[in-house]
């Protein structure tokens, strides 16, 4: 009947991926892949080791911070249109 009722949904998982997928944001916020790639390498290396993601971020990146507030700086910026009227 409905293909969404036969899906096996596990809300554990879900929320893991949404764990981990936020913390790839911060990583690579303006590849999907890479944080595609980025959360399944940080999910299988804390299933073996249990490091949690905020710390391989802080790892590979220690001034992820401020990397990301001037992504995010720039990315309003160019959203930004000015429109002018003769």
């Amino acid at each position: 009947m409905y293909p969404e009722e036969e899906q096996d949904f596990d809300i554990r998982q879900w929320n893991l991926s949404g764990w981990f997928m936020g913390v790839a944001e911060t990583v690579c916020p303006s590849n999907y892949q890479d944080k595609v790639d980025w959360a399944t390498a940080a999910y299988k290396l804390w299933q073996r080791t249990g490091i949690k993601p905020e710390e391989v971020r802080a790892a590979r990146c220690p001034n992820w911070k401020s990397s990301y507030e001037e992504y995010k700086k720039r990315e309003r910026r160019n959203k930004t249109k000015v429109f002018y009227y003769p």
